[in-house]
């Protein structure tokens, strides 16, 4: 494996007996690698890089962010604000907001999609809920039924409902 380095080239070979490196000529390694004979360890700002004998891990410093708006393959990606602004008020404003909508990583359209259907479930819940409970509040009130065993059955019906979320 190559790495072209700020200080030049690094060269690491993993092997059997151990680990083969080649570093720049200058004489001390930098820093941010760590070397020995059977590890070698480089630590920059996007991420960390370590190579053993047996297996070879790569760890990139990403939160997550940096890829909200756009995903890396987006001709958007690491463009300024008042950069995507101005595109848009040059008629991209269809690619850029496919591009947005369409994010790999963050799924918008699908995370949007989600909402809203938990959205529409709330209010036809409610709704159906209303239009159950308000015939039922009559049959319960003591001033309209004057059956003391439907009045009475209605009202157990609804502390038996009243409960149901606490014992859920």
């Amino acid at each position: 494996m190559t790495f072209l380095a700020t200080a030049g080239t690094v060269q690491v070979t993993p092997t059997r007996q151990g680990i083969v490196q080649s570093y720049p000529e200058d004489g001390e390694l930098p820093d941010w690698i760590n070397a020995s004979k059977n590890r070698v360890a480089m630590a920059t700002d996007v991420g960390q890089l370590t190579i053993s004998r047996n297996w070879i891990e790569v760890f990139r410093y990403f939160g997550g962010w940096e890829i909200f708006w756009f995903s890396l393959d987006s001709s958007y990606y690491g463009l300024t604000v008042p950069e995507v602004i101005g595109r848009a008020f040059s008629g991209e404003v269809a690619e850029i907001f496919d591009d947005f909508w369409n994010n790999s990583a963050w799924l918008h359209n699908q995370v949007y999609w989600a909402i809203f259907k938990i959205i529409l479930m709330t209010f036809l819940g409610t709704l159906c809920a209303a239009m159950l409970a308000l015939p039922l509040t009559f049959l319960a009130a003591k001033n309209f039924m004057r059956f003391v065993i439907i009045r009475f059955a209605v009202r157990r019906f609804f502390d038996y409902v009243r409960g149901v979320d606490a014992l859920i």
